[in-house]
């Protein structure tokens, strides 16, 4: 629903062992063209993010986006002419499908970049220095902005303070190897270290050179499974970066109620005993019970679910299962005996051969109930 009401303002990334800062930030992506292999500096969800963050409700700087694409495509057909403001040199303008322009003076032989980063800047700021925020090549980028207001009559900069909030969600957050897909922006995700802030740290990017820093109207949200025992390896930077919300089981989104049964109370009870018997992280979520409302996929949660998480938990201490279902419908109790050896093993059911009886037990059942 957040997708679909705000757009690209909203972005979702899973974190993995192999995810990596050129997938986070930026990086060099190989491609080829005609049989040759080039590298171009393509950007990573984050600085995407951050980048549309910034421009967040900015009219000018998405007409001058949309104008830039025009641009693109018809420098793809056939380079364009131009010429630098003052000393009126000819030069080429040519677009190889990265986050750069180029511009070949016609009196020279080496290629100028004129960055997407630079035509923004200085197209906000006329009178920027040569090397701030990533402007290199003024003399080549005012040309590109004086044929963009031409050809796609773009109006003048506005500023505005009008800054809706951008959200970054990351799933797993804590599977990730933290400092690999940081890197150095660890730091700017501070509060106090953000753009607009009076501690702003801006750092130069090492693909592209581009300075950086993340925008005070980006928020992050990290999710992660606190039962996870990948939870201690996570990097103490960035616990000290975050708040933590705990989130637990809302028995109140179980709403399956069928041939006696109240689902909702079956959750209850089983994480009131889970509590007692192991701890409050490793509760039952509501997302396994939640849309049950026939005994034939209750059965299935059981069996393909909740009983293996309870064996993970318990390391298979069957008598503590049968604490936390209240019973032995699901474990029945049996003593082996070989010769002189007698041995007490518990012995799986048949999930599908239950009724509805064996599962209002869980709650109903007080015998062995340490809740």
């Amino acid at each position: 629903k957040l997708k679909e009401e705000f757009g690209d303002r909203v972005e979702f990334v899973t974190f993995h062992q192999s995810f990596s800062y050129e997938d986070f930030v930026e990086g060099l992506k190989a491609k080829t063209e005609d049989g040759k292999l080039s590298y171009a500096v393509e950007n990573g969800v984050f600085k995407e993010i951050c980048e549309n963050a910034k421009i967040s409700g900015n009219t000018s700087i998405k007409k001058l986006n949309v104008a830039i694409e025009e641009l693109k495509e018809e420098i793809e057909e056939a380079p364009l002419e131009l010429e630098t403001l003052k000393q009126k040199k000819p030069f080429t303008l040519a677009y190889c499908g990265n986050s750069a322009f180029y511009a070949k003076p016609n009196a020279g032989k080496v290629d100028i970049p004129v960055t997407i980063g630079a035509i923004i800047e200085l197209y906000k700021n006329p009178d920027i220095k040569n090397g701030d925020k990533g402007v290199y090549h003024p003399t080549y980028t005012a040309p590109v902005i004086k044929c963009l207001r031409k050809k796609f009559d773009l109006p003048d900069y506005q500023e505005t303070s009008d800054r809706g909030p951008h959200i970054l969600i990351i799933d797993e957050i804590n599977r990730g190897n933290i400092s690999r897909i940081f890197g150095e922006l660890i730091t700017l995700i501070e509060p106090s270290k953000r753009a607009g802030k009076e501690e702003t740290i801006s750092v130069k990017l090492p693909y592209s050179k581009e300075d950086f820093s993340v925008p005070e109207n980006l928020y992050i949200i990290g999710t992660m499974n606190t039962a996870d025992r990948s939870l201690t390896l996570m990097d103490t930077a960035l616990r000290r970066r975050f708040d933590f919300v705990e989130m637990l089981p809302n028995a109140k989104l179980v709403k399956g109620n069928f041939e006696g049964i109240k689902v909702k109370k079956i959750l209850e009870t089983i994480n009131q005993r889970i509590e007692i018997l192991y701890d409050r992280e490793h509760l039952i979520g509501h997302s396994f019970l939640m849309n049950i409302d026939k005994l034939e996929q209750l059965k299935n949660a059981f069996k393909n679910k909740i009983l293996p998480l309870l064996e993970e938990y318990f390391y298979e201490d069957f008598a503590k299962i049968n604490l936390v279902l209240g019973g032995d419908s699901f474990y029945k109790k049996d003593d082996k005996t070989l010769g002189d050896i007698t041995r007490t093993i518990y012995q799986k059911q048949d999930i599908d051969k239950l009724d509805a009886k064996d599962f209002i037990n869980i709650y109903q059942n007080t015998e062995n109930n340490p809740a």
